[in-house]
């Protein structure tokens, strides 16, 4: 089966960025992504107003090419999300703190405390969730 697989990979190549290669938007506030305005100003009500099925555990992580949201929904497979376990792999400084505070700063502006709980645990000296306690 490994070498089967093998062979189908090996015609395959990383595609190369052409000149008109335009970066994705680097400094998205997370205000902008939950479409919230100013921060200072948010208003509770109307973020954590009920949702329906399909909308609970859902959450804007980024935004992709076209500047469309992102969106991970970490309910069960058979309530039509994508399950809720995960892995966040990468490099020292790719992203994996900041996805991290996005996806647990998304839930908590969108979801009552009656209705999602937190336990965050940081393996890495307490950076990744500074100031979220």
């Amino acid at each position: 089966a490994a070498e089967a697989l093998a062979r189908q990979l090996a015609p395959l190549h990383m595609a190369t960025g052409g000149d008109d290669d335009e970066p994705l938007l680097a400094n998205l506030e997370f205000t902008d992504l939950l479409n919230l305005g100013d921060a200072a100003s948010i208003e509770v009500s109307r973020t954590w107003r009920p949702r329906s099925q399909a909308e609970r555990l859902r959450v804007p992580i980024g935004v992709g090419e076209d500047g469309s949201p992102v969106m991970l929904d970490l309910k069960e497979a058979a309530q039509e999300g994508m399950g809720p376990h995960g892995l966040c792999v990468g490099a020292t400084g790719s992203g994996k703190s900041e996805l991290l505070r996005t996806l647990v700063l998304g839930l908590a502006v969108t979801h009552t405390s009656e209705t999602l709980n937190f336990v965050l645990a940081d393996f890495k000296g307490g950076a990744t969730f500074a100031g979220m306690a």
